[in-house]
């Protein structure tokens, strides 16, 4: 989930600035501003660019919203992040003549930042290199999207605004794999798109009797251009953007997850529920995506090969709590020395480093922009 939403809700509700968001798809803006008002702007007038360009503080969770090296002197600029570090990221992602390339554009721009948000010193030294970040800019801040997860979800009553025709259910998981054909850098175009339930024993018929008797519902939540070979059946549903633009939003409500090399199984931590994982193209996503850490470390569930393993483990997982318990918690500490209250946490460091622009011909306005996103 984009974290500069989340920043931005948040600003509206416990701030007095100006904020604005950058929307470029007019339909979007046109039905975003029947909820939040006059609070999106474009990058295609000049009038919208002078404004951006006039902008003190830029909060962003990706590039720059005008991709100019110039005019940051006094400019409070804060990367909020887009997602964790599993798999390679920025400049770690390219080798040869683009390494090169990525290589002279992140050195324009990423001295300008006065933070780089991360949730522990285990991702700095990940961030200088993929990012070329200085140490003392990365900061430990948290992602501003966990904060959702300590919110509290009516898991029924969310369910039903979903969908209308529901089995019972006494469990639900989340399947949410990585999106393998969006991979960027050296991995572009040189993973296959995503195998569901990757077992050369899968029967889907005998799935749907696994989980109704025990009365469990799977949704699964696939990429928008991704084909998925599974049907939809009772026992198993899509939970796509369609529905849910951004799984954050509803992330508490399950009670199991399984994913593969997706940052989501960091923010699943904070749940303290079960994972299993589908790592079946392991090496191959290591040679071409890479991985920053051992997987072992960075999947605390079981990885079940057949379908009658996978069904196995799911039981246990469900209804033995202290099941890889210890393995996720010891993961939970590293990945997060700040877990929650991490939107009010980046707001304190930015009123910080507005103050030390007081006084000064400061151009900020009272005005926020954030990097063109989805909302």
């Amino acid at each position: 989930m984009f974290n500069t939403k989340v920043f931005f809700e948040f600003l509206l509700k416990h701030s007095n600035y100006n904020v604005k968001y950058i929307i470029n798809d007019i339909d979007l803006k046109k039905q975003l501003e029947k909820k939040y008002c006059d609070h999106f702007i474009e990058q295609k007038t000049f009038k919208d660019i002078w404004n951006i360009a006039r902008a003190g503080t830029w909060l962003t969770d990706g590039g720059f919203p005008l991709k100019t090296p110039f005019g940051h002197k006094d400019r409070v600029l804060i990367n909020l992040e887009h997602g964790m570090y599993i798999k390679y990221a920025g400049l770690k992602a390219y080798k040869g003549l683009s390494e090169l390339r990525v290589s002279l554009q992140l050195k324009m721009f990423a001295k300008h930042y006065n933070a780089f948000c991360v949730t522990s010193k285990m991702f700095i030294p990940i961030v200088e290199e993929a990012y070329l970040v200085k140490t003392k800019n990365i900061k430990i801040l948290g992602q501003a999207r966990n904060d959702l997860l300590f919110a509290n979800n009516d898991r029924d009553g969310i369910l039903k605004n979903l969908y209308d025709n529901l089995p019972k259910y006494h469990h639900i998981i989340l399947y949410a794999p990585t999106y393998r054909t969006s991979q960027y850098g050296n991995a572009s175009g040189k993973l296959q798109p995503t195998k569901y339930f990757p077992f050369n024993d899968f029967n889907q018929n005998k799935l749907e009797e696994f989980l109704e008797k025990h009365k469990i519902i799977v949704f699964i939540r696939s990429h928008h251009l991704e084909q998925v070979k599974i049907k939809e059946s009772n026992r198993v549903r899509f939970l796509n953007a369609d529905k849910v633009s951004e799984i954050s939003d509803i992330l508490n409500i399950f009670e199991l997850l399984i994913s593969d090399y997706s940052s989501i199984i960091y923010d699943f931590l904070l749940t303290g529920n079960p994972m299993l994982f589908l790592p079946y193209d392991l090496e191959t996503f290591k040679k071409y995506a890479g991985l920053y850490f051992d997987y072992d470390f960075i999947s605390p569930g079981p990885k079940p090969k057949s379908q009658t393993e996978f069904q196995n483990e799911l039981l246990k997982l469900l209804t033995d709590k202290t099941y890889f318990e210890q393995d996720r918690k010891s993961l939970r500490k590293k990945v997060f020395e700040v877990e929650k209250d991490n939107c009010q946490r980046i707001y304190n460091f930015m009123i910080n480093e507005i103050q030390k622009y007081q006084g000064k011909q400061w151009r900020i306005r009272k005005r926020l922009y954030f990097l063109p996103v989805i909302l």
